[in-house]
């Protein structure tokens, strides 16, 4: 066993040992596979959320249809064609990808929404979705594309607690290299779509990455429409740092769920928490923190003269 290895085990083992006594509550009886919905997922958005306030965990789920929450599945799909065709550009992958989008999709709620877009609808996909293919495609050399391994839509790394209804999951858009077994060698690339930040991106897919491989990645580059291009190398300070959040996320979670309601943190993400109604601390804040225009109050509504 290499030391490559036997650093993943590790890694594998630590997580266990930090989640298992968390989640004791969402222990699976011998012999018993939990509901899906009694498991409790921690992917990146959770881990971002409790990395900003632990009570933002049971905001609920608002996700809506749109292209810009299709993104990243269907720019996946027009990468994947144009690996298939080495020379073909994104518009054509995606007209490719679309009309025979059966055979790259298996989500019935997204081949529905695909299925009911209008034409104007179906610009917006394109253009988010070929922009997303041409940032990833940026990154490999059009002769490398046979050796970055390109995730399929909705595929991610799924780690499972042992003995716990929980889950950890992350996301890799595109590993290299592809070919061989030097696994020190591999390169994660994380498209960014996210309001969380490129370090915390990023140790949550190397992370993942650990878990599920046994295998700790070299590096992982974060691309993000904000930022540009930022590339992390993978070291324990990295991986404990993400372990930590996570365990974050997962007393987050379990107190949702089982209570006592978590300790929360105001911040500007209050703005955008689903909670806010309910949340004394964020509803304070926000009303003790007004809105500024480059650093500036705005202006205050003219007195009618009498």
């Amino acid at each position: 066993m290499t030391d490559h290895r036997e650093r993943g085990r590790a890694w594998r083992d630590r997580a266990a040992a930090l989640l298992a006594p968390i989640t004791d509550l969402l222990a699976i009886p011998a012999g018993r596979t939990p509901a899906w919905g009694d498991i409790l997922r921690l992917d990146d958005h959770a881990v971002r959320r409790a990395s900003e306030c632990l009570g933002r965990a049971d905001e609920g789920d608002d996700y809506v249809d749109s292209a810009a929450n299709a993104r990243r599945r269907v720019g996946l799909a027009v990468l994947g064609r144009m690996r298939e065709q080495p020379g073909l550009d994104p518009v054509t992958a995606f007209r490719e990808v679309i009309a025979d989008r059966d055979a790259w999709f298996d989500d019935l709620r997204l081949l529905a929404w695909l299925d009911g877009l209008g034409r104007g609808g179906r610009g917006a996909l394109a253009a988010e979705a070929c922009g997303y293919a041409a940032a990833v495609a940026g990154w490999v050399p059009p002769a490398r594309m046979g050796d970055v391994r390109i995730s399929r839509p909705g595929e991610d790394f799924t780690w499972t607690v042992p003995g716990r209804a929980v889950q950890v999951k992350g996301r890799c858009d595109a590993m290299a290299p592809r070919r061989g077994n030097r696994p020190t060698d591999r390169r994660l690339l994380v498209v960014v779509n996210t309001l969380a930040g490129a370090d915390v991106v990023a140790g949550h897919a190397a992370l993942a990455c650990t878990l599920v491989t046994a295998g700790v990645p070299q590096r992982v580059t974060v691309l993000a429409a904000a930022t540009g291009k930022k590339s992390f190398t993978i070291d324990d300070d990295v991986l404990a740092a993400a372990l930590e959040r996570l365990g974050a996320a997962a007393h987050a979670g379990m107190a949702a769920r089982f209570g006592p309601p978590a300790a929360t943190t105001p911040g500007h993400w209050c703005r955008r928490c689903g909670r806010l109604p309910d949340c004394v601390d964020g509803t304070a804040w926000i009303a003790s923190t007004p809105v500024r225009f480059g650093g500036l109050l705005p202006l205050a509504p003219a007195q009618p003269v009498l």
